[in-house]
């Protein structure tokens, strides 16, 4: 049992790896309150020399002083918990470049140089050859697939598939689009979400306990406005 996150300070030149057995939950949290808070709680974690692989890693962040990057990945309950993170985050980390590594541990390890490859096994990822583009009938998707047609124009899907899914059908997603029924495509004007903050910040604000105080201004001034 665990929820085991990585942790990995870049500095000067040189990076090191930081464990923890349980806080793969709280990940981005510990991001929230800036650089200097974020680096000073990786660091009271126990250094290791390995990686953990994308099947114990639940959690991990990545903080590079040299090139101002900081990149995390962790669960997120819902989209707008995902928005309300990331406008914290670029009122507390001015100046840096914010990233959310999407391919989680590859894009760390390819960040450090050494590859994407580095704790996955071979043949991690098979595609799959798909048989249908599900979702025609779903009036709120649970994902939206985009393909800019050879005359320059752009239709989007709606699906019931997940995101990873649609990647995992490779290439041939691209021919299975525009012969999928017309039911799945989207019109011009679908109105997608956007979903007010206010509502996660205070979650996000509750969620800490009692925010740092070099976070607390910033929560209320996103809520606020």
């Amino acid at each position: 049992m665990g929820a085991r996150a990585q942790y990995v300070v870049v500095e000067n030149g040189a990076w090191q790896r930081y464990f923890s057995h349980w806080a793969a939950g709280r990940v981005v949290d510990e991001l929230l309150p800036g650089p200097a808070a974020a680096t000073r709680c990786f660091r009271a974690q126990r250094k290791i020399e390995e990686w953990l692989d994308d099947v114990w890693c639940e959690g991990a962040a990545l903080v590079d002083h040299d090139r101002r990057i900081p990149l995390r990945f962790g669960f997120a309950d819902s989209w707008a918990d995902h928005r309300a993170t990331r406008a914290v985050l670029a009122r507390t980390w001015p100046g840096w470049d914010v990233r959310f590594p999407h391919d989680a541990m590859g894009d760390l390890t390819r960040h450090l140089g050494i590859g994407r490859d580095l704790t996955r096994a071979p043949g991690w990822f098979e595609t799959f050859e798909p048989v249908e583009f599900a979702g025609g009938e779903s009036t709120e998707p649970w994902s939206v697939v985009s393909l800019r047609l050879p005359d320059g124009s752009v239709r989007a899907w709606g699906s019931a598939w997940e995101p990873i899914e649609h990647l995992a059908c490779g290439p041939a997603l691209i021919g299975l689009l525009p012969a999928s029924p017309l039911a799945a495509v989207l019109p011009a004007g679908f109105p997608f979400p956007h979903l007010p903050l206010a509502t996660a910040l205070r979650r996000l604000g509750t969620g800490l306990g009692t925010p740092p105080p070099d976070l607390t201004p910033a929560l209320d001034a996103l809520i606020a406005g």
